[in-house]
């Protein structure tokens, strides 16, 4: 019952993550044609929208926060692979327990900040200062939710490097493939 449980709750993370990064992906697309929109109108009829300034910067808040978790998940950070593959398994694991622990704390810090805003916003009614007032706080909830995603994701890092570190199973050398006559 509890291996289903923990299955389930991993396959949840997992396709949450990947459908916000798939969301993700098509708000890029959507970002686009904002962007090709508002030159058009810009260059051709000399009457960009008054929204075309702050719409962007908002999609790019949310493309970003929604592919985190995602990105998390992937490995997609940046790392040094030059001074990791050279470790041993146990040693590995106990840098990766380290590191993403240390990230986890960040990312703690990240959500509290978001959460912070997105209260402020929705309290406060923030709107865009532009032609055409947008309220922000439906944006902001895409922050808290890519840092929530991300934090799960760092604390399933923390779990496998840890793993990694007390049942350290190194992987046995690759047989050489048998060559024909």
């Amino acid at each position: 019952m509890r291996t289903q449980i923990k299955t389930s709750l991993s396959i949840l993370r997992q396709n949450t993550s990947t459908y916000l990064a798939l969301a993700s992906g098509w708000l890029i697309v959507a970002l686009m044609l904002v962007v090709f929109y508002e030159v058009f109108m810009r260059f051709v009829f000399n009457r960009p929208p008054g929204w075309a300034i702050e719409i962007p910067r908002l999609m790019f808040l949310v493309i970003i926060f929604l592919g985190l978790g995602y990105t998390t998940r992937i490995g997609g950070h940046v790392s040094l692979d030059i001074l990791t593959m050279r470790l041993s398994r146990r040693r590995l694991g106990l840098l990766q327990t380290i590191t993403s622990f240390l990230a986890l704390v960040m990312t703690a810090v990240l959500l509290w900040q978001s959460v912070n805003i997105l209260v402020r916003s929705f309290v406060q009614q923030w709107r865009t200062a532009t032609v055409v007032p947008v309220i922000e706080w439906p944006f902001y909830v895409a922050m808290v939710l890519g840092s929530f995603l991300m934090g799960i994701e760092w604390i399933g890092k923390i779990v496998a490097g840890w793993h990694n570190f007390r049942h350290p199973v190194e992987h046995p050398a690759q047989p050489e493939p048998e060559r024909g006559i």
